[in-house]
């Protein structure tokens, strides 16, 4: 009788959170103006007084309450910096600011507090890049381009949770110079305690400090190679700060504290702990979620009021979104919540052991039974998170439901003695040996995520539309009613498959991308993208590459820039690229696009294959999946509907320059022409205009060498008449592209060409 009571506890907030959450998600899709939201709320609170605030305008005021906090979360009003740089785009002033956080010490990347500009006191975040450690508290002077962060429309257009994060920090200060640093912050920082814990690790842990940093303190900015192979082994989570750390945590902590202290004031004490700790973590969802549910936990049980999972669950999402809605949109507290979910109202009990057994049968059979647990466990959870990360990622694994089994209990030793490793000094006796005891583990786990990444429950580039993980997760909801509620649900369980039924249907109606092409905003350099109805992709060139000399390093645009967007657009194969010439702003991002998409078939011109950095890149394999194609002359096939006609350089030119040799691509679809130019110049310009003008007549141009003003002379821009054009390049440059003289010829033939600079341009064709 006593676990029917139990089992039975009301969750009255399921409902009301559920409403909360819908509200939410009104403001993510049609985004209504607070002032409507508002008037909608008092002629229901009107409405309400008339009709005695019954339940259906209680819920419906719920649901304007969550949309209301959403609203005014994601349209705050423009500070005044915000308002002057909207009309000048940019300025050059002096400015002082205090370094708030270290966003990536590999990039140089910053957040910063702005506390005066030209003199005048602000308050505005602003993104710092700039080649200098500096610290969190850090306070500096220096004169600095003070620009907006545009979000780009194509490379920026991710997740809405990432969209609206982005937002939050609209300022960006680039090209510092004369920069003074001043005192540190005098008040407690606690991002520059964490910047200290991670390079103490980073001392203390050598080769481990990344699995140790990551395990300890949530920074996961290191070994990338590493972080894929935990996700293909399904053991990312073991790593990441979670619910589990808290709960672990709690069990020491309190058992600790509760040695020398009351029960309570040893909780308390905890709870205090455990809010610096998610400082230090960063405040990440599921850190917080995890903290608030223990919070509500300990209050319920000193009230003595039993309270049930479910109703903890809804408390402490209406917490995390009553001060940050956008939360909601979270990959990292869906999963959490997900996960949460499922162990408790999901996993079946733990087996029991059989009366009458000796004590080593006892022992034998509560390890069989811990495993088969595990096992279970890890099924269950794992087949539930799978379809959200096939959603996000376009990838997911079922390899950790075998990888748990060591990896659980391993992490579970491990972090203890991170912690300790971090906090006693190196020079005490037993360091060594508890050193040497983890770097032993940290071997074996090591080896075992290489073992399970191997297994072959991992898929890769999996597109799960919207509209199906819905049906998948009405399904589970329906299932799990059934087995946990029985016959008494059954109607509800028969509605939620009703109700999936227009969500499969709608999932299972072809859809057919429209013809797109996009020139990047890769800074000074180019990257074009072509995106055919039925999927085929075409490529010309690959960004640039960029030298660190502060570290001796050099990173790619497109390594650096497209991950995100190669996973939310499911682009992972590339059916034709075509490289204009080896300039490094044209073909720097050649290795990484090799080594994280698929590419059937390369072109490059003659005069290419003919240099020294083509046959260094020939013989370090990296091609060799690709048919490579050499032009010896000029030519036109057929490529996915589409007609392309390379115009140059034919078999008669004869010219030593890279820039003169650039592959001149024509680009014929439907009613649609394209003429991209690579870096040629107005020799080869006159050259085109003279023997082909027929064929420079185009609708679309990508304007020749970046804009320079020793290209798109006037006879070549008569030929081409486009009627848009585009110009690849940042918007301050070295080489101070886009030339004005180039601009202004332009802008005489009725044209005035975009500057990716501003944005990646797209054209498209339906």
């Amino acid at each position: 009788m006593a676990e029917q009571v139990k089992h039975s506890l009301p969750s009255p907030l399921l409902v009301p959170t559920l409403f909360w959450c819908v509200g939410i998600g009104i403001t993510a899709a049609f985004n209504p103006a607070p002032i409507w939201l508002i008037l909608s709320g008092l002629v229901s609170i009107l409405f309400g007084i008339i009709f005695r605030f019954k339940l259906p305008f209680l819920m419906l005021l719920i649901i304007i309450a969550g949309a209301l906090r959403l609203s005014i979360s994601i349209n705050k009003p423009a500070s005044q910096l915000e308002q002057i740089l909207a009309q000048k785009e940019s300025m050059t002033q002096p400015c002082s600011g205090e370094i708030l956080k270290v966003l990536d010490a590999d990039k140089d990347m910053y957040l910063v507090k702005l506390i005066s500009v030209n003199k005048v006191k602000v308050n505005d975040k602003a993104l710092m890049y700039y080649a200098h450690k500096f610290l969190p508290g850090d306070r500096f002077k220096a004169i600095s381009l003070i620009t907006t962060r545009k979000p780009d429309p194509v490379l920026d257009k991710t997740s809405y949770y990432f969209a609206h994060r982005n937002k939050r920090t609209p300022i960006m200060l680039k090209t510092i110079y004369n920069l003074e640093l001043e005192q540190s912050a005098k008040k407690p920082n606690i991002e520059r305690l964490r910047y200290h814990l991670l390079q103490k690790l980073d001392d203390k842990l050598g080769y481990a400090a990344p699995f140790g940093k990551a395990l300890l303190l949530n920074d996961r900015t290191e070994d990338k190679d590493w972080i894929q192979q935990l996700i293909q082994g399904g053991l990312l989570h073991l790593i990441a700060i979670s619910g589990l750390h808290v709960l672990f945590f709690y069990f020491i902590f309190v058992t600790l504290l509760n040695l020398f202290l009351s029960r309570r004031l040893s909780e308390i004490i905890f709870v205090i702990l455990m809010l610096f700790y998610a400082g230090l973590c960063q405040w990440s969802a599921p850190v917080m979620r995890a903290i608030v549910m223990i919070v509500l936990y300990i209050m319920a049980k000193q009230l003595q009021r039993p309270v049930s999972p479910m109703q903890i669950i809804c408390l402490s999402l209406l917490i995390i979104t009553l001060f940050d809605p956008l939360q909601l949109f979270s990959i990292g507290l869906q999963l959490s919540y997900l996960c949460v979910i499922t162990l408790l109202y999901l996993v079946p009990k733990r087996l029991t052991l059989r009366a009458g057994l000796s004590y080593w049968m006892r022992k034998l059979y509560r390890v069989r039974n811990t495993l088969i647990d595990t096992l279970l466990i890890s099924t269950i959870v794992s087949i539930v998170m799978l379809p959200l990360t096939l959603f996000y990622f376009s990838r997911g694994s079922l390899n950790g439901i075998i990888g748990n089994l060591l990896g659980i209990p391993l992490v579970g030793i491990m972090l203890p003695m991170t912690f300790v490793l971090m906090v006693i000094p190196s020079n005490w006796i037993f360091f060594n040996w508890l050193m040497a005891s983890f770097n032993l583990l940290h071997f074996i786990f090591q080896k075992w995520v290489i073992w399970t990444a191997n297994l072959p429950f991992y898929v890769d580039t999996v597109i799960l539309p919207f509209a199906l993980l819905i049906v998948l997760y009405l399904i589970f909801t329906a299932l799990t009613i059934r087995i946990k509620r029985g016959i008494k649900y059954r109607k509800l369980s028969y509605v939620l498959l009703i109700i999936a039924v227009p969500f499969l249907v709608y999932s299972q109606i072809p859809r057919t991308k429209p013809f797109t092409l996009t020139v990047f905003n890769v800074g000074l350099g180019d990257c074009t993208l072509v995106e055919y109805p039925r999927g085929q992709i075409l490529m010309v060139d690959t960004g640039p590459k960029y030298f660190n000399s502060k570290t001796n390093t050099s990173k790619s645009w497109f390594g650096q820039r497209t991950n995100v967007w190669q996973k939310h657009n499911k682009i992972n194969k590339i059916d034709l690229l075509v490289l204009t010439h080896l300039d490094i702003d044209h073909s720097g991002g050649l290795v990484d696009v090799f080594k994280n998409m698929q590419v059937r078939n390369l072109l490059i011109s003659n005069h290419t294959s003919q240099s020294k950095e083509w046959k260094q890149l020939m013989q370090s394999g990296i091609l060799k999946e690709a048919r490579i194609t050499i032009l010896t002359d000029t030519l036109s096939f057929d490529f996915a509907g589409s007609r392309i006609s390379i115009l140059h350089p034919d078999k008669d030119y004869n010219n030593s320059d890279d820039n003169d040799n650039s592959i001149v691509l024509r680009l014929d679809y439907k009613d649609f022409s394209a003429l991209l130019t690579g870096d040629i110049t107005s020799e080869v310009e006159l050259r085109l205009t003279e023997d082909i003008p027929q064929k420079l007549d185009t609708d679309f141009l990508k304007v020749p060498h970046h804009g320079s003003k020793y290209s798109s002379s006037i006879p070549f821009i008569r030929a081409v008449s486009p009627n848009q054009a585009c110009i690849s390049t940042s918007l301050h440059n070295r080489f101070h592209f886009p030339h004005q003289e180039t601009m202004k010829r332009y802008i005489s033939y009725g044209v005035e060409p975009q500057i990716t600079g501003n944005g990646s341009v797209v054209v498209t064709i339906r």
